[in-house]
C-alpha cells in the first residue's frame, strides 16, 4: 500500500487557461508563469497513480487571494476525492491574509475535506505577521482536530520560484507557538527535523509536528531519509511527491539506491500517513 500525501491538481479552467488567473495573484504567477511549470487535473494525477501504484493520495490546494477562486479550488478538489473516494482524499486553502478566508476554510472542511493546506507564503518569511493571521485558522484546526499542512523552505542554496526568506528560527518559533496543532511542514520542513537531536529544545514542542518528502530530490541527496528518520523517528514522515513538479517514480529509485530498510519504507509510504490521517483503508 502507497499513500501520496502531497500532489497539485488545478480545476480544468486553471489547467488550460492559466494566465486568466494571474491577475491580483502574485503567488500563483510567481509559481506558474513559466510554461514548464506543469499544472494537472485529476485525470493526469489518477494516471500517474495507476502507473507508479499508488492506492490513494492527498491533493492539496493553494493560497489563492480571490476568494471565489479558491471556493472553485476547493469544491474541484472536494468532488474529485467525492467522485474517487476510493483513490483521493483532499485538502482546502486559502491565503490566511484575505477577508473570507477563514469562513471558506470552514466551509471546506464542514464539506469533508480532510485538512487545511498547501497554506504558503511566497516571497516571506514567517514573520509575526504570517504567525498573526495563521492564528483564528489554528484555532479551528483544533477545534475540529485536523491537520495544517504548511510550505516552507530551506533557509540556504539555491534560489527557485516561491522560496521565501524565511528560517529555522521562524519555523521553530511558529511551531513552538502552536505546539497542541498538529502540523505536516513540507519539504523536510526546512530542515527542521534534524533538531529533534537537540537536548531541552524539541520536546513537546515537536510532538505533533511531522513533515513529507515533497521535492526531496531536487534538494537533497538520498541519504536524507535515512538520516532525517534517525533524528527524528521513523514515525515523524510521510511520503509526498508534490506530483506533478516530480514523478513518484524518482523517489522510488532512490529508495533502491541507497538500500532504504522495509521498515522504514513501509513507515514513510503507508503507516505513518495512516496514522497521522486516521485513515481505514
Amino acid at each position: 500500500m502507497i499513500i501520496d500525501s502531497h500532489v497539485h491538481i488545478f480545476p480544468e479552467a486553471v489547467v488550460k487557461e492559466r494566465g486568466k488567473f494571474f491577475k491580483d495573484e502574485p503567488s500563483f504567477e510567481l509559481i506558474y508563469n513559466s510554461p514548464n511549470s506543469r499544472l494537472a487535473s485529476s485525470r493526469e494525477l489518477l494516471d500517474m497513480m495507476d502507473a507508479n501504484k499508488i492506492d490513494h493520495a492527498f491533493t492539496l490546494g493553494f493560497p489563492w487571494r480571490n476568494i471565489s477562486t479558491a471556493r472553485m479550488h476547493n469544491d474541484y478538489l472536494l468532488e474529485m476525492s467525492a467522485r474517487y473516494a476510493d483513490r483521493l482524499s483532499c485538502f482546502c486553502c486559502a491565503d490566511t491574509f484575505v477577508d473570507g478566508a477563514l469562513q471558506e476554510i470552514e466551509r471546506a472542511l464542514n464539506c469533508g475535506a480532510a485538512g487545511i493546506g498547501e497554506i504558503a507564503f511566497y516571497g516571506r518569511g514567517i514573520d509575526d505577521g504570517v504567525v498573526e493571521s495563521l492564528a483564528p485558522v489554528m484555532a479551528i484546526c483544533r477545534e475540529k482536530n485536523v491537520v495544517i499542512i504548511l510550505h516552507v523552505n530551506e533557509p540556504i542554496g539555491r534560489l527557485y520560484p516561491g522560496k521565501a526568506p524565511m528560517t529555522i528560527v521562524q519555523i521553530y518559533g511558529l511551531v513552538s507557538r502552536f505546539h497542541k496543532n498538529r502540523f505536516i511542514l513540507s519539504h523536510m520542513g526546512g530542515g527542521l527535523c534534524f533538531f529533534h537531536l537537540m537536548k531541552k529544545s524539541a520536546g513537546v514542542k515537536f510532538e505533533n509536528v511531522f513533515y513529507d518528502t515533497a521535492a526531496v530530490p531536487f534538494l537533497y541527496e538520498p541519504i536524507v531519509y535515512q538520516l532525517a528518520m534517525a533524528s527524528a523517528g521513523k514515525d515523524k514522515f510521510i511520503f509526498g511527491s508534490d506530483f506533478p513538479l516530480i514523478n513518484p517514480s524518482r523517489y522510488f529509485n532512490d529508495f533502491v539506491k541507497v538500500s532504504l530498510p522495509p521498515d522504514l519504507k513501509e513507515s514513510l509510504l503507508y503507516n505513518n500517513a495512516k496514522n497521522i490521517f486516521h485513515l481505514t483503508i
